[in-house]
């Protein structure tokens, strides 16, 4: 047997045995800890794999194996320097009349659904998909590799580009987002001063909370999940009164570990769930950051698995609870101070509709637009400015 043959193999025993619930870059560990004859080549090949079929999100017919359907999915998203598809060729696997391969993952998929009965589109619910954005283009970079972004701490520039240089890492740098490889190893370069250095970030989630003046103000990060924008606000707006919230308990553990590894000032933070109102006082708040739970669709690209989970029930689900988030923040917020809302996603539902809604309410839009760092290996955010007159 071939080794793409086995590789196929172990990735159809491996998504047997895995339930969507369960992100799976963490199931994939806990599966190669127990699979201690995978050498670091098993691994990557296993993970591509599993990955190119990721990438095809729902568009492969429901009936299909797994084994038929990865066979689909290399001729749409094989890895780079490998022969797959003309394997798939030679065994049969997949016809002639496929070869040769369009430049494109449109252009191939376009072939796919000439011959493949019940192919659909890649990215899911193209209907949603915000007119501001490309939906070709987007589909299209799901087969290009994402970059690695580092947010650097002002004072540690010139310490982390020495380290980078001596270990013979190809980076840029702009301001202070350094552009990296992906798989780069940085706490093995960096060491143990890492967390001190800054942060591993995308660049658009780097530029969300920069638009506006934070400092001095009273600010509320709602969902902060692990801290990195909390971070970010506290390196970069001296004088920041910021509190931190979530209802996950342990994700807050997290922020303050983070916090202090990196030896910032530890910000307020308190558990606080915002499916209900009341968390704080009315007038308490100069600003907000809602930073919403969203879909994830402006990062599928790096988190394909989240496609592959998709479902539109799951969008409609994020939607109200986005709205929920801000109607029982919104008491807080002091007249004239100002929400920032953003969110990871390209889906209208999540962005565009969600600034009706607040104007709706009576918030005055200042300004809203995508943060699309695509072309360079990130992801793609999208946040609105509002005031509370």
């Amino acid at each position: 047997m071939s080794r793409l043959f086995r590789r196929m193999e172990q990735v159809q025993e491996l998504l047997e045995g895995w339930t969507d619930r369960q992100p799976f870059p963490l199931y994939f560990k806990q599966c190669s800890r127990r699979h201690r004859e995978w050498g670091s080549r098993d691994r990557k090949e296993i993970l591509d794999l599993a990955y190119t079929l990721f990438r095809c999100g729902h568009c492969l017919p429901a009936d299909l194996d797994i084994p038929r359907k990865l066979s689909l999915a290399i001729f749409l998203f094989s890895p780079d320097l490998r022969n797959w598809p003309e394997e798939l060729l030679e065994n049969n696997r997949l016809p002639g009349e496929l070869f040769p391969r369009n430049t494109s993952v449109t252009g191939r998929l376009k072939q796919l659904k000439e011959w493949q009965p019940g192919i659909t589109t890649v990215y899911p619910a193209p209907s949603r998909i915000s007119e501001a954005l490309d939906t070709e283009r987007l589909t299209n970079q799901l087969a290009q590799e994402s970059a690695l972004f580092f947010r650097v701490r002002k004072t540690f520039t010139g310490k982390v580009e020495t380290l980078l240089h001596d270990a013979g890492v190809t980076y840029s740098r702009e301001g202070s987002c350094i552009r990296l490889p992906l798989g780069t190893d940085l706490s093995r370069i960096l060491g143990k001063e890492m967390d001190q250095y800054g942060t591993v970030q995308d660049a658009a989630s780097q530029e969300v909370v920069r638009g506006l003046e934070w400092t001095g103000k009273r600010v509320w990060d709602t969902c902060s999940a692990s801290g990195g924008k909390a971070l970010q606000l506290m390196e970069e707006y001296p004088g920041i009164r910021l509190t931190c919230s979530d209802i996950r308990p342990s994700i807050l553990k997290n922020l303050e570990l983070r916090f202090k590894e990196s030896r910032l000032p530890l910000p307020e933070i308190q558990v606080v769930d915002l499916d209900k109102p009341g968390a704080f006082p009315p007038n308490s708040f100069d600003a907000l950051l809602c930073d919403v739970p969203c879909s994830g669709s402006g990062t599928f690209r790096r988190n394909p698995d989240a496609m592959y989970r998709f479902s539109e029930k799951e969008l409609a689900d994020y939607s109200a609870l986005q709205r929920a988030i801000v109607s029982n923040a919104l008491p807080a917020l002091r007249e004239g101070g100002e929400l920032l809302y953003a969110t990871c996603s390209v889906y209208r539902d999540e962005n565009e509709e969600q600034v009706a809604y607040l104007e709706a309410r009576g918030m005055q839009l200042i300004a809203s637009s995508y943060l699309d760092k695509s072309e360079e290996g990130g992801d793609i955010l999208f946040r609105a400015l509002f005031k509370k007159p």
